[in-house]
């Protein structure tokens, strides 16, 4: 398990996929090529990076 795992989510700006761990967020870039994810911080609301 990552750190941010359960701390975070992360969605695919490309098919809207929401993602809980990192592992999977690594998975979905490798198969299907999209780069562009947004991760959001769920304690404070905010989005960490691109």
């Amino acid at each position: 398990m990552n750190y941010d795992d359960l701390k975070s989510v992360w969605i695919c700006d490309i098919c809207k996929f929401d993602f809980i761990f990192k592992s999977d967020v690594e998975s979905h870039v490798a198969e299907t090529g999209h780069k562009s994810i947004e991760k959001y911080d769920m304690v404070s609301s905010l989005l960490i990076d691109t």
